[in-house]
């Protein structure tokens, strides 16, 4: 298993899969997925294939220097707010439908 830096966050699926692109990286031995800005350019970290398998088996490590942290109470304010739902309970009652 490739390991995230202590300085990586690790993510199973990007929010805008719109707004990365992969790119081969071949800077060590094994070859290794790179994601990038898809309208800037900048590296933002690696892709890798070992993530839980009941979230689709991706594992996306992102450089905290890519990262950006708001305050779920903040994401309005700062132009987040179509992410607020993420921060909200889920409606599930646990009863069957």
């Amino acid at each position: 298993m490739s390991r995230c830096s202590p300085r990586s966050a690790s993510f199973t699926v990007p929010l805008e899969p719109g707004n990365i692109v992969q790119r081969r990286d071949f800077k060590l031995l094994l070859p290794r997925t790179e994601v990038r800005s898809a309208h800037g350019g900048s590296h933002l970290g690696h892709l890798f294939h070992d993530g839980p398998r009941q979230a689709g088996g991706l594992r996306y490590c992102i450089n905290s220097a890519a990262l950006r942290f708001v305050p779920a109470g903040d994401l309005e304010r700062e132009g987040y707010g179509a992410y607020r739902k993420l921060f909200e309970p889920a409606d599930d009652d646990g009863s069957a439908s």
